[in-house]
């Protein structure tokens, strides 16, 4: 598959605090660049055991991230007028993140501190080629 056209800046979540503290530094570079804003919701599924109750808990996972993107999107998001849109992927957070670099055409990818203290980030910038910005959660 081509990579898009539009640059984009991929955003990945965990829907954590530290990663809230991530997308509003997002949405201001996007806004800055006028970059298309791709969300990316990598997960797992290590906890289950049987096939039957893996299907189902796919789709309780992926539903669950939905319905939190939307509150996202109907708060922050819509109110930036920015272009976004929302992937929920299985696999692993560098698989996924790897992936989508190749398929698509990402400048620059933004992620919270939590969620990154999860890779090895020196290899990840050697295989998409693009920057890697880690954001701190806000201290309250």
């Amino acid at each position: 598959m081509a990579a898009s056209a539009t640059p984009s800046l991929l955003y990945v979540t965990d829907f954590s605090d530290s990663s809230m503290s991530a997308l509003e530094w997002a949405i201001a570079e996007a806004l800055n660049h006028n970059l298309h804003l791709s969300v990316l919701y990598p997960y797992r599924l290590d906890q289950v055991k049987k096939k039957e109750n893996g299907i189902q808990s796919k789709k309780e996972l992926e539903l669950e991230a939905a319905e939190k993107f939307e509150r996202l999107a109907e708060g922050m998001l819509q109110k930036s007028k920015i272009s976004f849109d929302f992937k929920a992927e299985i696999g692993f957070l560098r698989d996924r993140i790897t992936e989508h670099a190749k398929k698509h055409n990402d400048v620059l990818l933004v992620i919270g501190k939590k969620l990154a203290s999860a890779e090895s980030f020196t290899e990840l910038v050697e295989e998409t080629n693009i920057p890697v910005v880690i954001i701190p959660q806000k201290r309250r």
